[in-house]
């Protein structure tokens, strides 16, 4: 008895990651998403908050209030997106991401653009708008987002708050500069703050969906998540990594306006805040690989690849952050000029290097 009882205990203490550690990497994942998402509802509450008082009474402090608590929601929000990709909760049928992170957007749809007045907000008479909803909320913006037949008619999330926040970016020096006067003088300045309101609390309930999806001790996603063979769950969580690195960072939100040199073709181009997009995504990347939140540690996916190919991963992540930072700001003005630009190198060396990062990470054997 005690023979077996020996080999039992040498077998369980040198059992590989992959035999004694998969289900624990699967927890630490399901509670990093826990931790990121309700960060992310904080900021978006706060946010919320900055955007009623301003409403209320708004002033030119109000404002860059608002424009500031948006962006350090968006810091949090962007290190969630490595939980995308997988038909989570996300992605999954609630269509959660397209009202978030919705974009590119069709700025005029929701209000004027230069040298024309349209939308939702300013000529809204061209709409059914002004019948069926003589006041914007939140359940008037759900019905209308996408509701013109263009993928681009977007109303809510994210992008919409950015755009209504700052206005179209006209500048080379600045982001967009929108004026206190439209929400105070303006016309249809009181649609423009009922807007803004709606936006940011629809937000809010969008976000705390994603919160509820991963809280744990329920009957929800996290304990489907966890029910799930390791294996399949690790694999979710790896193509996550995989598609966000290549076929999102290196692809859509880089490699396309670099070829276009369109700025609207980047990814928050209202605020010119795309270089902090880029590197929270990476941060939500690196957080994953190896375990940590903030102040929270546990195991990281890291120990699930061989220990080369784990060193590699490792070191490219780090080079990801390194040359993503070394992008010049803001990123509208970096996609212009030659291709032998130093600008254009940092932004092509950062493409591939997140390419080849996708590329490791689906080499990883589960």
């Amino acid at each position: 008895m005690r023979l077996i009882l020996s080999l039992a205990l040498l077998t369980s203490l040198f059992a590989s990651p992959q035999d004694s550690s998969l289900k624990q990497l699967v927890e630490s994942y399901a509670e990093i998403a826990y931790r990121a998402y309700s960060k992310t509802y904080d900021e978006t509450l706060l946010l919320e908050t900055a955007v009623r008082n301003f409403t209320e009474n708004p002033t030119e402090l109000g404002l860059l209030q608002c424009r500031q608590q948006w962006i350090k929601a968006r810091w949090a929000y962007s290190q969630t997106e490595v939980f995308r990709f997988y038909d989570g909760p996300i992605d999954g049928p609630l269509g959660l991401e397209t009202r978030i992170n919705a974009w590119p957007i069709d700025e005029a749809f929701i209000d004027y653009v230069q040298h024309q007045s349209t939308g939702i907000i300013s000529s809204y008479s061209q709409h059914v708008v002004a019948q069926e909803f003589p006041s914007i909320n939140a359940q008037a913006l759900i019905e209308l987002n996408n509701n013109e037949g263009g993928e681009q008619d977007v109303c809510v999330g994210f992008h919409a708050l950015e755009f209504l926040l700052w206005g179209q970016d006209l500048h080379t020096e600045s982001a967009g500069t929108r004026p206190l006067s439209d929400f105070t003088s303006a016309s249809h300045a009181h649609r423009r703050c009922q807007f803004l309101q709606a936006c940011s609390s629809l937000l809010s309930l969008d976000i705390v969906r994603l919160v509820d999806a991963w809280t744990p001790d329920r009957s929800n996603y996290r304990q489907q998540f966890l029910s799930d063979p390791p294996t399949g769950s690790l694999r979710k969580a790896i193509k996550g990594m995989s598609m966000l690195s290549g076929f999102e960072l290196a692809g859509e939100r880089l490699a396309v306006p670099y070829d276009t040199q369109f700025q609207e073709d980047e990814h928050s181009c209202f605020s010119d805040t795309t270089h902090y997009d880029l590197i929270y995504n990476i941060k939500g990347l690196q957080n994953l690989w190896f375990g940590q939140y903030e102040d929270y540690r546990t195991l990281g996916l890291h120990s699930i690849a061989p220990p080369d190919l784990s060193t590699q991963i490792s070191a490219q992540l780090n080079l990801c952050e390194q040359l993503a930072k070394a992008i010049p700001e803001p990123f509208d003005q970096a996609i212009l000029g030659a291709d032998d630009s130093p600008n254009r190198i940092a932004i092509l060396s950062c493409i591939r290097a997140l390419e080849h990062l996708s590329s490791m990470l689906s080499n990883i054997p589960l």
